[in-house]
């Protein structure tokens, strides 16, 4: 209904927009312009039919010609360095910040976008980008520096597994933690050429014991711990807050003495999603290999996995993959975590910042900037503008159902998909369809993650740590390292969990260099963090923010 009523408003807001307002006249046809955006990834199938179809429908408003540059994820962000140092043309661009956002922020890079949110001559970007997104999208500067794309708190995660080996097994439906340890079991006995856990890059073992013990979080918080903050790359901290109160900082990597004003029983390492992940790779669960594994999930689709922990959102595309290698195959799953599968609300925590924007260079042109903007107030007035551009051309690419599904057209072969990456150009929260080929578990898990009744706001919330002042420190290759030691922990091949990360934490406690450059992060840390906590208390005092118990 709240998707609803935005829409509704935007349409309301937007019967103007027809003719945009530009500096010529209500009615003036604005000059052609050409704009070129910087993304990552390859062109998706059918791009230029898309771009076509909107040169068409808005060549009497927006007079674009729309180009899209594509390049390597590692390529990118050097990619947009280079060409903006040469004095070359960059006129909108991707990034986020673990590519360069923060330091390009902070070094003058990217023009400021304020004026155009929460603005009546931009009422497609006013319904949709509330002042309560846009102020936890600041990224520490208390201004707009990118366009934030997002569409949920966080993703409904499921366990696909093969349900013909399971009933070929006599394995029981999984549909818990436990029958999914014995259908791992089953594997490992009777499958020795498969892997019955197939992992992959950030959907480690341990990501199954967090969705499985989704209250842990809570019970810390309630003790004043809010645990595993992830502040930067290769640096998260666990923090000890008391009435707003910045009262201790542990830093991943520090000795365990380090945690010393803590609460019982906080005040030790909690290690016991490592511990179970240690436990999976001695039954035979985990590829012992795993390390360099890319792709996990294409293990699992052509046949060499037997189960995967995966996002929910992606189950047609693990489906027809999965159809596709092993036609004998037949996929099963369940949902891991009782708080999206259960009638649970406000009990998950809530990643209420983007980790996707586009940025404007401070060196396109003021009117070439607006005109992006207006290109996107366009996008964002109407669920058909932006049905254009993430799903393709209606009846060619997709055909919709009602406002918040889609089905692919009868006979449309899987090579002619259109896939734009939205995360790089068009999510929002209040233009989402989801596929109607899903099953309606499937479906109802992923409206629940799109619900924001679902997640608390964390406390960290709108915090970005500004880095300007701890460049040299950061730059330290030990953080790097350590980070690549603790993967091992995440994929249970670390060995006896307690003596490896003992050892692992005297290793840095004695690296004199390292533990200064902490110190010195950690100290600059503390003092945003708590300028941080200070306005917290006020906005959640005057918002009324209820933590879960």
């Amino acid at each position: 209904m709240f998707k609803k009523l935005v829409r509704a408003l935007a349409a309301l807001m937007c019967l103007a927009m027809a003719f945009p307002v530009f500096p010529a006249g209500a009615d003036a046809v604005p000059e052609p312009m050409e704009v070129t955006f910087y993304l990552w990834g390859e062109q998706p199938v059918g791009m230029e039919d898309v771009i076509a179809e909107f040169e068409r429908r808005t060549a009497d408003t927006l007079n674009m010609k729309l180009y899209f540059d594509w390049s390597p994820i590692s390529d990118l962000p050097n990619k947009i360095q280079l060409k903006l140092s040469a004095g070359e043309e960059v006129d909108a661009n991707f990034d986020a910040q673990w590519m360069r956002l923060i330091t390009a922020i902070a070094d003058g890079v990217y023009t400021d976008l304020t004026e155009y949110f929460h603005n009546d001559d931009y009422p497609g970007l006013k319904a949709a980008f509330s002042p309560d997104l846009m102020s936890n999208n600041t990224l520490g500067t208390g201004k707009y520096y990118g366009i934030p794309f997002t569409q949920a708190y966080d993703t409904a995660h499921m366990i696909a597994i093969r349900g013909d080996l399971r009933e070929k097994y006599g394995v029981p439906p999984v549909t818990d933690l436990e029958t999914y340890l014995q259908y791992m079991d089953a594997i490992a006995a009777n499958e020795p050429n498969m892997i019955p856990f197939a992992t992959n890059v950030g959907r480690e073992p341990t990501w199954v014991y967090d969705s499985v013990n989704y209250r842990v979080p809570i019970e810390k918080l309630n003790a004043g711990v809010w645990a595993e903050f992830f502040v930067m790359t290769n640096f998260s901290v666990d923090m000890y807050i008391e009435d707003y109160e910045l009262k201790a900082v542990y830093v991943w990597g520090e000795p365990e003495s380090a945690r010393a004003d803590f609460p019982e029983p906080y005040n030790k390492l909690d290690l016991r999603k490592y511990e179970m992940a240690y436990d999976w790779f001695q039954k035979g669960y985990l590829d012992p290999d795993a390390m360099t594994v890319e792709d996990g999930s294409g293990q699992f689709t052509s046949g060499k996995g037997a189960s995967l922990y995966w996002d929910a959102a992606n189950y047609l595309a693990i489906s027809n993959a999965l159809a596709a290698s092993v036609p004998e195959s037949q996929l099963e799953w369940y949902i891991v975590n009782p708080a999206v599968s259960g009638n649970l609300f406000g009990v998950m925590r809530g990643n209420y910042t983007a980790w996707n924007f586009m940025c404007i260079p401070s060196t396109t042109p003021k009117a070439k900037a607006d005109r992006i903007m207006k290109f996107y107030d366009w996008m964002f007035s109407s669920l058909e503008n932006h049905d254009l551009f993430e799903l393709g051309i209606e009846g060619t690419h997709f055909i919709a159902i009602g406002d918040d599904q889609y089905r692919m057209p009868d006979g449309l072969d899987a090579a002619d998909v259109y896939a734009m990456p939205g995360y790089q150009f068009t999510w929002n929260a209040n233009f989402i369809r989801l596929s109607a080929d899903m099953p309606p578990d499937v479906l109802a898990a992923n409206k629940k993650c799109n619900d924001p009744s679902t997640y608390y706001n964390p406390i960290w919330s709108g915090f970005t740590f500004q880095t300007a002042a701890v460049e040299n420190e950061i730059a330290n290759p030990d953080f790097a390292i350590i980070a690549d030691e603790w993967k091992l922990f995440h994929r249970g091949l670390a060995g006896e969990v307690g003596p490896a990360a003992a050892a692992l934490l005297e290793r840095n406690g004695n690296n004199t260099a390292l533990m200064e450059d902490i110190a010195v992060i950690k100290a600059e840390f503390i003092r945003q963090f708590q300028e941080h906590l200070d306005a917290r208390k006020i906005f959640d005092e005057e918002n009324g923010t209820v933590y879960p118990k």
